[in-house]
């Protein structure tokens, strides 16, 4: 024979009247719902987290748009052109990489 725990009123689980404590400040509900001050706080935290995703998704879209744009810069501007890192160069005016190497393009 199964056992039968007794229900009462409150034994649903949801969110009555109470404060719940979390590392993002402290949240009132009156009645199952937010206060009107802790509605205003959870809507500035989901703000701010979209904010953060949105940072963390794009930035590295943001790096591989900057590296073609500096290589777009420098004339490798097309799939059929390459370049590659040679020795130190000899010429103070060369391009130079932060390794003090010396970067050639090779147009078609």
């Amino acid at each position: 024979m199964p056992v039968q725990t007794e229900r009462t009123k409150d034994s649903h689980g949801w969110i009555g009247s109470e404060t719940i404590n979390t590392r993002f400040g402290n949240f009132e509900f009156k009645g199952g719902y937010p206060t009107a001050e802790t509605a205003d706080k959870l809507y500035e935290l989901l703000t701010f987290s979209r904010a953060v995703e949105s940072y963390l998704h794009f930035v590295t879209i943001m790096s591989m748009f900057y590296m073609q744009k500096g290589l777009n810069d420098f004339g490798l501007d097309a799939a059929n052109k390459f370049g590659r890192i040679t020795g130190p160069p000899s010429r103070p005016a060369d391009r130079r990489s932060s390794s003090n190497q010396l970067l050639e393009a090779f147009p078609p």
